[in-house]
């Protein structure tokens, strides 16, 4: 690349439109496992989730919905704290089966208040808090409904770029160039309704759940990224993710012809 050349971005339009990435049941299952294990964020999970079921429980005109809200989003940091998330005591809390679709931000402005489970528009609502960007705003969301929402970051984001490639990228002089361009809350809303439905494609394709797909990615990132060279290129990654996964489903068929 000519000295003083700026790398350029990949056009959103140019990931296409959200489907299904060639990925199995058995290899998200597989990867979603790992992610499992590395740390107490299962645990920590399982009691965000208990939270959000408990502020989505709560009348808006409950005086204890604030208090709610507020627990919530501190637990939302915690999972999302970047040193592995402080596990306290057990929460004793029922879990809630009927849950809404939609909810009011305490002590919001009414007009950018209501966030709405199927509705992007609102979900930047959520954004105009202090302190809550996108990755962390969507960790809410899939807290909240984890059948519609999953998180977004720039790893999972990395595996599902990469994954699904285009074979013109060489030729476009796309192959080495950065994600999306995501530098402000309307553009990363975007990009995170491109994964959503991605995700969700995926999930639906392979008989998992939203959640495990985006774990599976997570750990495939990782994965990837650890077997690449420092400077890469989209289709170097397309191939490690693609020997990682047939690695993973290959580890796993030996396992289960073994132990038969």
């Amino acid at each position: 690349m000519p000295r003083g050349k700026k790398k350029q971005r990949i056009p959103l339009e140019r990931l296409g439109e959200p489907r299904p990435l060639p990925t199995t049941q058995v290899e998200i299952d597989s990867l979603a496992q790992e992610w499992s294990s590395e740390g107490p964020w299962e645990e920590a999970w399982d009691q965000t989730r208990l939270l959000a079921q408990r502020f989505l429980a709560t009348r808006e005109d409950d005086p204890s919905v604030s208090l709610a809200w507020h627990h919530l989003l501190l637990a939302v940091g915690n999972f999302k704290r970047s040193t592995g998330p402080i596990i306290p005591c057990a929460l004793e809390i029922e879990p809630v089966t009927d849950e809404l679709s939609d909810f009011r931000i305490p002590g919001a402005v009414p007009d950018v208040s209501r966030v709405t489970a199927g509705d992007s528009k609102t979900w930047p609502h959520l954004t105009l808090i202090e302190g809550l960007a996108v990755p962390t705003a969507t960790t809410l969301l899939a807290a909240l409904w984890p059948q519609q929402h999953i998180i977004v970051d720039g790893r999972v984001l990395t595996a599902a770029v990469g994954l699904g490639a285009g074979t013109s990228w060489t030729l476009d002089g796309l192959d080495d160039a950065y994600l999306p361009l995501h530098d402000s809350d309307a553009r990363y809303w975007s990009l995170y309704a491109w994964f959503r439905d991605t995700v969700l494609a995926t999930a639906e394709t392979t008989g998992t759940s939203p959640g495990q797909a985006e774990r599976a990615l997570f750990r495939l990132d990782e994965r990837t990224q650890g077997a690449l060279p420092e400077r890469s290129t989209w289709s170097q990654y397309h191939a490690e993710a693609g020997r990682q996964l047939h690695a993973l489903k290959k580890s796993v068929n030996d396992g289960e012809v073994r132990s038969s």
